[in-house]
């Protein structure tokens, strides 16, 4: 009876490392990038904002190409209430160690933005 034995990892280095910016002029969206180490299972990504978990995000999604290229922040219609210390996270349950986390970078946004990303009707 032969064995499968599936091995199960998470790289250290990030493929792509998010990167400081500042935003001086109103822009229709920014990208955070962050592309996860390799990882078998693959990783899922976890954004932190002033080391608080982002979850469900009026104006933020994650950037998802292919399997092989996800995991970048997108920050629709950016304002100054976006700023702050942004840190990308690559999560795999199965492996050890399980999960590994960047430095945080400054996004500085010194623009009001245009307005809420999805308006809502009163």
């Amino acid at each position: 009876q032969g064995a499968l034995v599936v091995v199960t990892y998470l790289e250290s280095e990030f493929a792509e490392y998010p990167e400081a910016q500042t935003v001086t002029s109103s822009q229709s969206y920014i990208r955070i990038p962050c592309q996860p180490p390799p990882s078998n299972p693959a990783a899922t990504i976890n954004w932190y904002k002033d080391d608080q978990l982002l979850e469900s995000v009026e104006n933020m999604f994650q950037e998802y190409k292919s399997e092989e290229e996800y995991g970048s922040l997108i920050v629709f219609n950016p304002s100054i209430s976006d700023s702050g210390e942004y840190a990308c996270e690559a999560v795999n349950v199965n492996a050890n160690p399980e999960r590994r986390k960047t430095s945080a970078v400054t996004i500085d946004i010194q623009v009001a933005g245009q307005g809420t990303y999805a308006q809502r009707k009163h």
